[in-house]
């Protein structure tokens, strides 16, 4: 009889079946409307219920086993929502044909991109990574580096982001799609299967994903109310906001404005020649 390893009980688990799996380290159990991960001596690690639509699991974060059930999760389309009363929450969803999901710091998926496209930056918007973005999966347009930042720029926003943030994205998967010459593939093991990640980390960079900063927010709403000034699109370039401060960048350095209620008049900068 052969003995299951943890990833082979873990990915029954995932899959949400009734049939009842062990090993010397774990097993599986249905518990009413949900399948229960218990360790060895009975702990609870995590939990899904597929009596939801969609599908929901919860996996506790102090589990040791915590880094290989978050990458059986991701593999399995499970997205990661936050925590809550000690638990990572995660939702099951629908992706693209031929990608799978990722999990790590930014800084990696930075790299990643940067690999892909520093050899062919004029062939436009490239569908090889997206991230989720006000309920939908976006190709990434830019990623820019800025003072520990990265600028992760969509289609329709821009997601501001520490390089040590958890972000979730897309890769195309290595039988979707031949990999260009000479670009690696996306190594995230050791970052899934850290269990040294904080929770607080997780959710909080989940949160700063999907907010619109404030300063980003009042420059999009000026433009949509048709004030006399309307923004234009070239001051993404000139104008940053970092935590709650904005950055703007001047001949001679950049200057850091920090408040609340900021108002901002723009003078255009005269044509050469001009009177």
């Amino acid at each position: 009889m052969t003995t299951l390893d943890d990833a082979a009980v873990v990915s029954l688990f995932a899959q949400g079946g009734k049939t009842l799996a062990a090993n010397q380290h774990l097993r599986i159990e249905p518990a009413f409307d949900s399948v229960q991960l218990l360790s060895k001596r009975g702990g609870l690690i995590a939990t899904i219920k597929y009596s939801e639509t969609p599908p929901k699991a919860l996996v506790r974060e102090q589990s040791e086993f915590w880094g290989l059930v978050n990458h059986v999760l991701l593999e399995h389309c499970f997205m990661p929502l936050g925590t809550e009363s000690g638990f990572y929450q995660y939702q099951k969803c629908d992706i693209p044909a031929g990608y799978k999901m990722n999990m790590a710091e930014a800084k990696v998926l930075w790299r990643e991109w940067w690999r892909q496209n520093r050899h062919a930056p004029a062939r436009g918007i490239q569908m090889d990574l997206l991230v989720f973005v006000r309920n939908t999966w976006y190709p990434i347009r830019q990623i820019t580096p800025s003072q520990e930042m990265l600028f992760v720029s969509t289609l329709t926003s821009e997601l501001q982001l520490d390089g040590s943030d958890l972000i979730v994205w897309l890769s195309r998967s290595p039988d979707a799609a031949s990999p260009q010459a000479g670009t690696p593939q996306t190594n995230l093991a050791s970052a899934q299967t850290s269990p040294q990640t904080p929770a607080a980390r997780l959710a909080a960079s989940i949160n700063k994903a999907q907010a619109r900063s404030p300063i980003a927010q009042t420059l999009e709403n000026s433009a949509a109310s048709g004030e006399a000034t309307p923004v234009n699109p070239h001051l993404k370039y000139v104008l940053r906001e970092v935590n709650g401060k904005l950055h703007i960048k001047t001949a001679i350095g950049e200057i850091i404005v920090e408040g609340t209620n900021l108002q901002y008049q723009l003078i255009p900068t005269s044509r050469p020649g001009a009177a």
